[in-house]
């Protein structure tokens, strides 16, 4: 039992209430924990914002409280409790002492089933800090939801079949033996990246670019051709990059959903 569930038994016994009764204020300088008043002051046929005003008095200075609570405040028709530090903190070590690998770990989320969707990188481009960033919030999601007894299921969706790779493409198929040079060495994962950025440039250089990238956008959407090829060798590329990048960082997607299998099936 956590320490937070041992506080709520202990003030229900005194208050006659039920441990579920309680809640967690909107705001943390409202108090630790919160009881509603309504249900008493019903019982009672008061208003419970008088109910809670009486409780605040009778409860404020009780022996059994004050071990484990420095301060009670009404607060409208709830009744506040602020724990105290000292309590909590020592509390808090016993229960790390005791399962120091488990502590934190609970049940809550039992028999529920939950999928989160992170990562989602585009392939034929670069993978940037903004990937970055919702892949450390995915997967620390993951793992919370984890450690609270939920089935997570982490996935991630790609697009793998946009206007994007068709300028990448574009540009390896139509300048890249201009650059031959400065890519010895380069990942060709991280080399398409730099494709599309190059070529993000160059459409606005070159008259006819828009046309040709549309016609190269419809050889990849016919799936035939040696574009479409092209386009299979290079996707493996950005995936394999991606996967280095997952593995370093030590995720596991149990799926991953790609946007040129959900067109073929639509």
């Amino acid at each position: 039992m956590s320490i937070l569930d041992q506080v709520k038994q202990t003030l229900a016994s005194i208050l006659g209430v039920n441990a579920q009764d309680f809640s967690y204020p909107p705001q943390s300088e409202l108090g630790d924990l919160s009881l509603a008043c309504f249900a008493r002051a019903k019982e009672l046929k008061q208003n419970p914002v008088i109910v809670a005003k009486n409780l605040e008095e009778q409860y404020r200075n009780k022996p059994e409280i004050i071990k484990i609570i420095k301060d009670v405040k009404a607060v409208g028709s709830y009744l506040n409790f602020f724990l105290k530090d000292e309590y909590l903190a020592l509390n808090l070590l016993k229960e790390v002492k005791v399962a120091p690998l488990k502590f934190g770990q609970n049940n809550s989320g039992a028999k529920k089933t939950i999928m989160i969707k992170y990562s989602n990188g585009n392939t034929h481009k670069e993978y940037h800090v903004g990937h970055l960033r919702n892949i450390c919030y995915g997967e620390a999601i993951t793992r919370l939801l984890s450690a609270n007894g939920y089935k997570v299921i982490p996935v991630s969706y790609i697009n793998d079949f946009g206007i994007h790779v068709a300028k990448t493409l574009w540009f390896w198929d139509t300048f890249l033996a201009k650059i031959g040079a400065s890519a010895k060495g380069l990942d060709k994962g991280y080399l398409l990246g730099k494709c599309y950025s190059a070529a993000a440039q160059k459409i606005e250089e070159y008259d006819k670019a828009k046309a040709e990238v549309a016609e190269v956008m419809k050889a990849i959407e016919s799936r035939n051709g040696q574009i479409y090829k092209l386009w299979q060798t290079t996707r493996k590329w950005s995936l394999d990059y991606f996967a280095r990048i997952y593995k370093e960082l030590r995720v596991d997607f149990k799926n991953t959903f790609y946007e040129s299998n959900l067109l073929m099936r639509a």
